[in-house]
């Protein structure tokens, strides 16, 4: 889980919270848009196509979520766990579970 009173942490308990409250919805929407062009944009692009400025430099390259294959086969927890806890460096044993993400919960 992330550092209590990480960024990632409240983001993610505002959107939950959000669901009953579509004004706390927005807010958190527009704060995940915030964090996401701060930290995500580089790498997984405008439009979340893995064509960010450095989506080639990264080994595996970054996630696509404009493919219904990679939306399809994600669960919210595992891309909360993904993007928590990053992955760089597993050993070539750790694929499918590889990730060039950091782990942002450290950040």
């Amino acid at each position: 889980m992330p550092k209590k009173g990480s960024a990632l942490r409240i983001l993610s308990a505002n959107l939950w919270n959000g669901r009953a409250d579509p004004t706390a919805f927005a807010a958190a929407l527009e704060e995940g848009k915030s964090i996401y062009y701060q930290n995500c944009y580089y790498c997984h692009g405008d439009h979340m196509m893995a064509d960010g400025h450095y989506a080639d430099a990264v080994k595996p390259p970054p996630a696509n979520f404009q493919d219904p294959g990679t939306i399809a086969m994600l669960q919210e927890t595992y891309i909360f766990w993904r993007v928590a806890k990053g992955a760089a460096g597993l050993p070539d044993a750790g694929t499918p579970w590889d990730s060039s993400m950091p782990a942002w919960e450290k950040m």
